[in-house]
């Protein structure tokens, strides 16, 4: 029996309406427009502002109810913080299950091996997806795979691959995974086929780099999943990835799978298609430059497109594709509008002061976003995260900023834009609303020469040396997958750039929070003494006092336009030819940021050594 909220509400829970506005908002809530928005947010959202909460209605029937429809979700924190407490008293074998299946949803996988341990549990799921999570090679290398089901077979396969894609695991744990499940396939099942193994196989053969076998398995597995998003854009990457390195030059089959996928998602009308042709769109645009994209798209009708876009609340990106980076910059307010909408529908606010919200998940657009906070006022508040608000504090005095810290498991998208403690202030604002850069608003002209953010003078950096040419480094990101490889430099690449001149005048400084102190000194680059993950602050500052940086598309791009410094882009997916300004090298929000590019990655390298080397002897002279 699943649970109807209002009736649900009404018998459960019991909160003395100390006011008539405190009234309205229990009757906004439940008064929802479907269960599934009451579920994600109106439910949560009204128990964390309103704390006279009768807990008496914790029975055991509706703890089974209430988490069976949490794990449909896949969602513990809809009611995990609620009644996470009671289950920890609840001894009951009938709700042991549903205690391990909330825990595995927090992703607290090594007090779920614990648990097992502890009672000696049968090994299932659970356990072996925690194990993988925790990249436990001992236990998979000292047990067999207790394996009974085709559907445990899937499940695992799954895990193993989308970990394998986030670096969670090690790429030998995932072979040695692999060959397990397939002996059990071959001895228990008769050889039986099962696609998420062999997507597991075509993951694991494009990581050893064995192209020619990849492409083999994922042409196979797109006539057999015609919708499989995942299978076309990997065989996509596989083909890009032949293009930049091992056919160079020849970008025609990669285009041609491209226009022929779109010929398929074009002509096909249904709901699910549209889906696919939106998401597979928007794959493939990190992986062709913009004309690339703009190209194959030229003899296709864009309407229905841009209405799939729309309904996934993305008709920025659809404008950054096929209209204007301007258009796009323009319209970021719809990247927050909806999320926004949804998570505080149930309130109605009073005062003057307006609440401006952005999600705080990307660092780039702490920096982007950060252009437009002078035409703010004192009756403005935004939001930001933590991590930013001594700069925007200092450098916007005449608006106020509230510093949310990063969620920990975010599980709703809400998170990114609010924390407990402004939900519960939430009414003191009349007006809450995304924030809005518009270039033709802001002096766009003064700003891409000499930056927004001014920064604190430091002068004690042990890492900067005094008549030496002090170049900083960022060649990656602190999440690398399969996909994001190919954007990234290793530091063999990087001292080839420089090794026309490392021993004499040049510094190589570390900006990469991801690299420990050892291998960065092993390598010969100064590292700075500050967290370079956390302290923006220091960060900016350092950046001030470098001559330039050579980095790859990451926020490091952001970071020096916000500061006007100098940077050569490492950019050989032409990733930023989208946020280019005017058809030039030049990124959008800087006349200091260049991409560089070429039509494989050693021209790309050529090209980006170049430029450094100009660069050296340009500083050389002054």
């Amino acid at each position: 029996m699943e649970i109807e909220p209002k009736s649900f509400l009404e018998e459960h829970i019991h909160i003395k309406a100390e006011s008539k506005a405190q009234y309205y908002h229990i009757i906004k809530a439940l008064n929802v427009n479907s269960k599934a928005d009451f579920y994600d947010h109106g439910f949560e959202l009204f128990l964390r502002k309103n704390n006279a909460i009768n807990k008496s209605w914790y029975t055991k029937r509706t703890i089974i109810e209430l988490s069976k429809y949490v794990l449909k979700k896949e969602n513990y924190k809809l009611f995990g913080y609620l009644i996470d407490d009671r289950l920890t008293e609840v001894n009951s074998d009938e709700l042991l299950g549903i205690k391990l299946d909330l825990i595995y949803l927090k992703k607290e996988y090594q007090r779920i091996v614990e648990l097992y341990e502890q009672y000696q549990l049968p090994v299932d799921y659970r356990l072996y997806a925690s194990l993988i999570n925790l990249n436990d090679e001992n236990y998979f290398y000292q047990n067999d795979l207790n394996v009974t089901s085709l559907q445990l077979i899937k499940r695992l396969a799954n895990i193993i691959n989308s970990r394998l894609n986030l670096n969670v695991i090690s790429h030998e744990l995932a072979v040695y995974l692999y060959e397990k499940l397939y002996f059990v396939i071959q001895r228990e099942f008769n050889g039986k086929y099962i696609f998420e193994l062999e997507r597991l196989k075509l993951t694991l053969l494009m990581f050893s780099g064995s192209y020619k076998q990849a492409c083999i398995v994922a042409e196979e597995l797109i006539n057999i999943e015609t919708y499989n998003i995942d299978i076309e854009f990997s065989y996509a990457l596989i083909l890009n990835y032949y293009t930049k390195v091992e056919t160079p030059y020849s970008r025609t089959k990669l285009l041609n799978f491209i226009l022929k996928r779109i010929q398929f998602y074009s002509s096909v009308k249904d709901d699910r298609a549209l889906r696919s042709y939106w998401r597979f769109v928007s794959k493939i645009s990190t992986i062709v430059s913009l004309s690339e994209l703009q190209e194959v798209f030229k003899d296709f009708e864009l309407d229905s497109l841009r209405n799939q876009a729309k309904q996934e609340h993305g008709e920025y990106v659809f404008k950054l594709f096929f209209e204007s980076v301007y258009s796009c910059i323009n319209s970021l307010t719809e990247r927050g509008a909806f999320s926004i909408e949804r998570f505080t529908r149930f309130y109605q606010g009073s005062g003057n002061n307006t609440l401006h919200l952005f999600s705080t998940k990307n660092i780039n657009y702490q920096y982007m976003l950060s252009a437009a906070y002078e035409d703010y006022n004192d009756q403005d508040f935004i939001n930001c995260d933590a991590r930013f608000y001594e700069i925007f504090k200092r450098n916007f005095p005449n608006t106020n900023f509230i510093p949310l810290s990063r969620p920990v498991n975010p599980q709703l998208e809400g998170e990114w834009f609010m924390d407990d403690s402004l939900i519960k202030n939430i009414e003191n604002y009349a007006l809450i609303k995304p924030i809005d850069l518009n270039l033709e608003r802001i002096d766009f002209k003064n700003k891409r020469k000499n930056g927004w953010l001014k920064v604190l003078e430091c002068n004690n950096f042990s890492c900067i040396e005094d008549g030496k040419i002090n170049v900083g480094i960022s060649i990656g990101t602190g999440l690398v997958n399969l996909h994001r490889r190919i954007y990234n430099m290793d530091h063999e690449m990087v001292k080839d750039l420089f090794n026309f001149d490392l021993d004499s005048n040049i510094n190589l400084v570390n900006l990469d929070y991801q690299f420990d102190d050892e291998l960065i000194k092993s390598i010969g680059y100064s590292q700075p003494e500050f967290d370079l993950k956390n302290d923006m602050d220091s960060l900016l500052s350092l950046m001030n006092k470098l001559d330039f940086l050579v980095i790859i598309p990451n926020s490091m791009v952001d970071a020096a336009s916000s500061v006007a410094k100098t940077a050569f882009v490492y950019d050989p997916m032409h990733r930023l030819s989208y946020w280019s300004y005017s058809n030039s090298n030049e990124f959008i929000m800087s006349e200091h940021v260049k991409y560089i590019t070429g039509r494989t990655i050693k021209d790309t390298l050529e090209n980006l050594k170049n430029n450094i080397h100009n660069q050296v002897k340009k500083l050389s002279k002054n």
